[in-house]
C-alpha cells in the first residue's frame, strides 16, 4: 500500500521544486555572464602615456556591437587618438559595469582612479538608475517614509539576483508592467479619463493626487545628478579632465538635462549625443533593434564626436 502524501508535503515538494529551479536558473545566468565576460574581456592597462577612463554602462561596454572590445566607442576613440597623435600612446579603459547605476559607479570610482590613473574621464551614465536599485542612493530622497524606504531596500536586495532581473526584463519588454505607470504619474486632472481609470482601477483618484503631492517621481534623475556631481568633484580635485556625454539612444530628456546642467555648472566639455542622434533622418540605422544600444556604425559616430570634443577643448596638450 502506497504511503499517503499529505497536502502539506505536496505543497513542500512543489515549493522545493520551484526553489531548486530558480537556483539552477540563477547559477546558469551567472555562468553565462562569466562566459560572456571571458569572451569579451576588458582592456588591460598597457601603461600608455595618455589614459582615458570611460565611466558608464552597457553603452560604454559596447553592447550592441558585434565585438564590443573592438567596435565599442572606447576602442574606436583610442584608434582615432593614436592616428591623430602618433607620438602619443593613448589608451581608453573601462570597467565591467553593464547595468550599473550611478551609485554603484560612484562606489567603485575612487579605486578605479587609483588603479588606472587616467588623464581624462568620460562620463555617460544614469540610464540604469531606475533598473538597478541595489546600493542606490535613492533612499536619500525618500527619507521621510518608512514604507518607501523598506520597499526600495527589498527591491535593491532582489536586484542582486539575475533571475529577478531576467523576470523584470521580460515583464517590461512584454509591456505587462509599464515603467511610466509606476514612476511617472500623469497630471491629476487627466486621471478622470475612463481608459486610464480602467487600466488602473485599483488606484483611486485621491491616492494618485496624494502620491503626486508627496513624492518626486524624477528621483532617479536626482540620484544621477548627485552621484555624477560627486565623481566630477573627485576628478577636478585630482586635476583630471572631464567630458560629459548624453546618451545616443532613446533617453529620458530629464537625464540629458542633468548631463547638460552639470557640464554648464563645472564648465566641462559636453558631447550632446541625444540631440545629435535625434536629428538624424536615418537614426535607426545606427542602432540595434532596441534603439538604445548603437551598432558598430553608431559607436563609430559616437567615438568621432567625443574625439572632436577632445580636440576642440584642447584636452590633449
Amino acid at each position: 500500500m502506497r504511503p499517503v502524501t499529505s497536502a502539506r508535503q505536496k505543497t513542500g515538494l512543489v515549493l522545493g521544486g520551484i526553489i531548486l529551479c530558480l537556483l539552477m536558473l540563477e547559477a546558469g545566468l551567472r555562468i553565462a555572464g562569466w562566459l560572456y565576460n571571458w569572451k569579451h574581456p576588458l582592456p588591460k592597462d598597457r601603461g600608455a602615456d595618455y589614459k582615458i577612463l570611460c565611466v558608464g554602462e552597457s553603452t560604454t561596454f559596447g553592447i550592441g556591437a558585434e565585438d564590443p572590445a573592438r567596435d565599442g566607442y572606447p576602442r574606436q576613440l583610442e584608434l582615432l587618438l593614436n592616428q591623430r597623435f602618433p607620438g602619443l600612446r593613448a589608451q581608453c579603459l573601462h570597467d565591467q559595469s553593464i547595468g550599473a547605476s550611478t551609485s554603484q559607479l560612484l562606489m567603485n570610482f575612487p579605486a578605479a582612479l587609483d588603479r588606472y590613473r587616467p588623464d581624462l574621464v568620460i562620463f555617460m551614465a544614469g540610464l540604469n538608475n531606475w533598473w538597478t536599485l541595489n546600493r542606490s542612493n535613492i533612499l536619500l530622497f525618500n527619507h521621510n517614509d518608512k514604507v518607501w524606504q523598506f520597499s526600495f531596500k527589498v527591491l535593491g536586495f532582489l536586484d542582486e539576483f539575475r533571475v529577478y532581473k531576467l523576470l523584470k526584463w521580460i515583464f517590461y519588454s512584454q509591456k505587462w508592467i509599464s515603467f511610466d505607470s509606476i514612476y511617472q504619474l500623469p497630471d491629476p486632472l487627466v486621471t478622470a479619463d475612463p481608459v486610464y481609470m480602467k487600466k488602473r482601477e485599483q488606484l483611486l483618484l485621491r491616492e494618485l493626487v496624494k502620491l503626486q503631492q508627496e513624492y518626486d517621481f524624477n528621483v532617479f534623475y536626482k540620484v544621477a545628478e548627485l552621484d555624477l556631481r560627486q565623481m566630477i568633484k573627485i576628478c577636478l580635485a585630482r586635476k583630471i579632465s572631464v567630458v560629459i556625454c548624453t546618451f545616443p539612444g532613446h533617453t529620458a530628456q530629464e537625464l540629458s538635462a542633468v548631463h547638460r546642467k552639470l557640464a554648464r555648472e563645472f564648465g566641462l566639455a559636453l558631447v550632446d549625443n541625444d540631440a545629435f542622434f535625434r536629428s538624424l533622418p536615418d537614426k535607426k540605422s545606427y542602432f540595434c533593434l532596441d534603439e538604445v544600444h548603437p551598432n558598430q556604425k553608431g559607436y563609430k559616430v559616437l567615438a568621432g564626436r567625443i574625439f572632436d570634443a577632445i580636440l576642440e577643448h584642447r584636452l590633449i596638450r
